[in-house]
């Protein structure tokens, strides 16, 4: 659903058209002629009168647009309230050069059963939202906890 922010600012299409025919009548020529401006006056004939519409018109929609942004047009969705119950967990991992080590399991090391029994706790904990702080000598906060399925891997 669209809506506008700033619809007064819509008033401001009114000037549009007095902008348009007050440029035709009562405004003097510019000093200073532009390069689209110069590029159509050197097209010969009729040709030349042809396009010399074509910088107003691109005035004009620039003025257009200028005027809808101002307006702030908002694409808004329904938000849709997600009722879950569940906890906030941080999940704290040691990943210091002490986890290299094959002490738990003689093919991997430590750090490798670490993550596979991490993986399988956040696997069953669905409804949580979970953190993950990763520590060597300093902690690092590796994923805030989130309601999404932002850092569940």
């Amino acid at each position: 659903m669209m809506r506008l922010e700033s619809p007064w600012f819509l008033l401001l299409l009114a000037a549009l058209p007095l902008w348009l025919w007050g440029r035709r009548y009562f405004l003097a020529p510019p000093s200073m002629q532009f390069p689209c401006e110069t590029l159509i006056h050197t097209v010969a004939g009729k040709g030349r009168a042809r396009f010399t519409w074509i910088p107003t018109f691109f005035k004009a929609a620039g003025l257009l647009l200028l005027v809808a942004g101002l307006a702030r047009p908002v694409f808004r969705v329904e938000k849709q309230s997600f009722q879950r119950e569940g906890i906030d967990l941080f999940l704290l991992m040691d990943i210091s050069s002490s986890m290299s080590e094959k002490v738990l399991d003689g093919n991997r090391s430590n750090l490798q059963v670490a993550g596979d029994v991490v993986k399988a706790f956040v696997q069953g904990r669905q409804s949580d939202r979970i953190g993950l702080i990763s520590f060597a000598r300093f902690p690092k906060l590796e994923c805030p906890p989130d309601h999404g399925e932002g850092c569940r891997a």
